[in-house]
């Protein structure tokens, strides 16, 4: 019983001094300079590099809201999927990827409310009817960002096979139509993956015959 609380005695010791000597805490180096200091090993291919924060599903996330205050602010964690019924604090956690708590709700790293305005494309008007349909991410949005099926996909960069917002599936982006031309087409609707549903009123296409189309990532 003795040995045993000596054991613990000087372990508490141990680290009551490190906190006290270590302000500073340096991994796989003896040198910190920063509270946290990684260092890589890239000469070292044996070596995986990297840091990697705690997974949790949205649901697990959301089953600890409770922990989650002003003294966790700044708190980063992995969702891996995307379960669950939103809480307040989980409600922006709607996509897999890294979060950060704010001190009252979880924030997407990736800062969503990024938008910009589709390239032109033609949207099939050959032949009048009802409840055709467009598929805006695969014929459009994927050929953007992507250098798969897009054979006027150029870079300096061979490595760039796709911009950013090329690793987005077709639900982690809103749409939104801004202007058609009603004497030609009548919107319906579009769905949570991009893909427009439409009438053709006319197949006569003047000036004003075009389509603007705005892209929100999530």
């Amino acid at each position: 019983m003795k040995y045993i609380l000596l054991k613990i005695m000087i372990v508490a010791l141990m680290l009551l001094s490190c906190e006290f000597v270590a302000a500073q805490v340096g991994v796989m180096r003896t040198t910190a300079s920063a509270t946290m200091h990684v260092e890589s090993k890239p000469g070292d291919a044996t070596v995986v590099d990297g840091i990697i924060a705690p997974s949790l599903t949205r649901a697990q996330l959301i089953g600890k809201d409770t922990r989650y205050g002003t003294d966790q602010t700044n708190a980063i964690v992995y969702v891996g999927a995307i379960d669950g019924v939103v809480s307040t604090k989980t409600s922006k956690v709607t996509k897999v990827g890294y979060y950060y708590f704010d001190g009252s709700m979880w924030q997407c790293i990736d800062q969503p409310g990024k938008y910009f305005y589709l390239p032109v494309f033609e949207l099939p008007t050959d032949a009048k009817g009802v409840g055709k349909t467009y598929d805006l991410y695969t014929n459009v949005v994927a050929k953007q960002f992507k250098q798969s099926g897009n054979s006027f996909y150029y870079t300096n960069n061979g490595f760039l096979t796709q911009l950013p917002n090329g690793r987005l599936s077709a639900t982690q982006f809103d749409y939104v139509i801004t202007y058609y031309d009603t004497d030609v087409i009548k919107i319906n609707s579009i769905s949570t993956s991009g893909v427009v549903n439409y009438d053709v009123l006319s197949t006569l296409l003047g000036p004003s015959s075009f389509v603007n189309v705005v892209v929100i990532t999530k």
